[in-house]
Formats: C-alpha cells, structure tokens, sequence
C-alpha cells in the first residue's frame, strides 16, 4: 500500500545519506520511517528501519547513543515477532559498533551470538560474511591460528555456495592472514585466487549488462518494424 511505499522511500533515503556521511539527515529519515511504520501497524518494517539506522550509526562512534537507542527498539520488536534473522542481524551490528569503540572481547562475543543463530537458521551466505568478519578481528587481536580457522571455514562455505562475491571476500581474508603470519607465498596465492573470482564477478556483470542490451536493442526494434508496417497498411 501507499504507507509501506513510503516508508520503504524514507528508509531508503536514511541509508542514502548514511553512506554519504550526513548522519543528521540519516538519522531523521529512519526515525521518520520507523514511526510512520508504527502508526501503521507495520512493526516488522520499523524493526528494520531502526536496524538500519543501528547498522550504519554503529560504525560511527560520536553517533553510538543513537545507535543503542535504535538498537534497543529494534530487538525488542524483533523478539516480539520472533525474528531471528533480524537478531542475527543485530547481534552483528553491535558486535561493529563494540570493534569501533576498540572492545574486542564484547565484539567476539556478539559475533558468536550472530553465528549461532545463523547456524540454526542455516543462513550459510550470513555464516560468511559472519567468518570473515571474525577472522578479520581475530587479527586485531594478534590470533592468528584463529583468524586463519575462521577465514578457511568462510572459503568452504562460499564455495559449497558457489558464490562469487562471497569467495572472492573469503581468500581476500585468508590473504590478510597469511600476509600478517609473514608466508607472504600463501598471501601472494591467495590474492590471486581472490582477483581471479572478481574477473569473474565483472564478467558476470558484463554479461548481463550485454544480455539486457541485447534484449532492449530486439524490442525497440521490434516495435520500430510494427510500426512501418502499420504506416504501410494505411497508405495502402
């Protein structure tokens, strides 16, 4: 309906200007979403509205009470309608906002909350992200054995997933590990291995992009050739 539309714009618009930085105007705009959500009953929309706003507003310190603010609205509506992957979602977002404030023992610990659930869920493409995520703070804190764990379990489900994006991000991670250890051989492997799967990222991409052309070129062709022949029936 009109309601959800316009709420799904105005959350829209709150990520548009989180990711260009103007965190007042992103703020307003997913408040603006979520409370319009509200009055209509919508409370699955304003969970993820103010998930929205606690992702992004996670990832700046000045902002973090607007962050736990978000936060906390948004997980108590999601144990209301019971959604775990809204949870998941959640745990991991404040594990971020933890890894920006330099607490990395509560940033490990809401990751393994996320995982957890994501495992029960089977949620495998949240699982990588959630690996490569770990393995990356696993660095921070100078485990390595424990980063390279978590990189290589992020690389076996990416493939058994066959996902492109996901595998390139997971070797790009088991790089940085190499890389930190020193084996700079293992690093120099794995980074190939990582370009190799964004080649093929963009050749997707191309190929699709090419598809769509394709596509477009036969219509607006089609449609020209109707066209003369509706002129020629009228002459005739």
């Amino acid at each position: 309906n009109d309601t959800v539309l316009m709420s799904n714009t105005i959350n829209n618009l709150g990520a548009l200007y989180g990711y260009k930085g103007d965190m007042d105007m992103a703020y307003n705009y997913f408040v603006e979403s979520a409370e319009l959500c509200e009055m209509s009953g919508d409370l699955e929309g304003a969970s993820g509205s103010y998930t929205n706003l606690a992702a992004i507003f996670f990832n700046h310190v000045e902002h973090h009470d607007k962050a736990i603010e978000s936060y906390n609205k948004a997980m108590e509506i999601s144990k209301t309608l019971i959604q775990t992957n809204q949870i998941a979602t959640l745990y991991s977002a404040r594990a971020m906002g933890f890894r920006k404030e330099n607490k990395y023992k509560e940033s490990l610990k809401y990751y393994q909350l996320a995982i957890s659930i994501e495992k029960d869920e089977n949620d495998l493409s949240s699982l990588v992200s959630l690996y490569i995520n770990m393995s990356s703070l696993y660095l921070v804190v100078n485990k390595r054995k424990e980063a390279e764990k978590y990189a290589n379990l992020a690389i076996e489900i990416a493939l058994k997933l066959n996902s492109p994006d996901d595998i390139m991000r997971s070797y790009e991670s088991l790089a940085d590990v190499h890389e930190r250890s020193g084996n700079m051989g293992k690093a120099l492997k794995n980074y190939k291995k990582s370009i190799i799967w964004k080649d093929t990222i963009y050749n997707q991409a191309s190929e699709t992009a090419m598809a769509e052309m394709t596509a477009k070129y036969s219509l607006e062709k089609k449609e020209k050739e109707n066209e003369i022949l509706k002129q020629d029936a009228a002459i005739s």
